[in-house]
């Protein structure tokens, strides 16, 4: 069976849109979205420590374009963020924070749904797929609202160490104009500050 590799993924979605890592190359040549075990599947994202995320502000998204034109399969999964550590492996700065996100059961489910429909499609077509944790909303302690908003994207399966996928030096930037005002859209100051970080 052909895996859905995630560099494509990275190459179709964030061309000209942050850039892959070298262990995010490494990552892709043998992480397969269509065979993950969804129980292990963990997404991560590393941001300013003045940013926070909650349940909900992470989405995965699961695609396959056929070649033939027929209808695609897209779907978006909303990620539980179960945790909010600064790890050494893999080296998060003092100024970052490191977010943990994992798919809700009932969202696992629909995932091996999704792996198991995109499989079935490319047994009878050829096509591209993708594989892309985007931030979907969050606060911030300042002020106002950063400028810019740099980001690190991160996946782990079999319970292996997160590997750094993509990189942002801004992802407002990388975006484009229409698609960062929707994303600051949903974007607001954080209503307190529990501790200092």
């Amino acid at each position: 069976m052909k895996q859905v590799p995630l560099f494509a993924v990275v190459a179709a979605l964030l061309s000209g849109c942050g850039s892959l890592t070298p262990s995010g190359l490494l990552s892709v040549a043998s992480f397969s979205p269509l065979d993950v075990e969804t129980s292990t599947l963990r997404a991560a994202v590393a941001m300013p420590s003045d940013w926070e995320l909650k349940t909900g502000d992470l989405l995965l998204r699961l695609t396959f374009n056929p070649s033939d034109g027929s209808k695609p399969i897209s779907e978006t999964f909303s990620l539980v963020v179960s945790s909010r550590t600064t790890p050494s492996q893999p080296e998060v700065s003092k100024d970052e924070s490191f977010f943990i996100a994992r798919l809700t059961p009932a969202d696992a489910d629909r995932f091996q749904s999704t792996q198991l429909s995109i499989r079935k499609r490319r047994a009878a077509v050829s096509g591209k797929g993708s594989f892309v944790v985007t931030v979907n909303g969050g606060c911030y302690f300042t002020r106002d609202m950063p400028t810019k908003l740099p980001l690190r994207t991160f996946v782990s399966s079999n319970n292996e160490p997160f590997s750094e996928v993509t990189r942002h030096a801004d992802l407002f930037a990388d975006l484009g104009s229409e698609a960062a005002e929707q994303l600051r859209a949903k974007l607001h100051a954080c209503p307190v500050r529990l501790f200092d970080r």
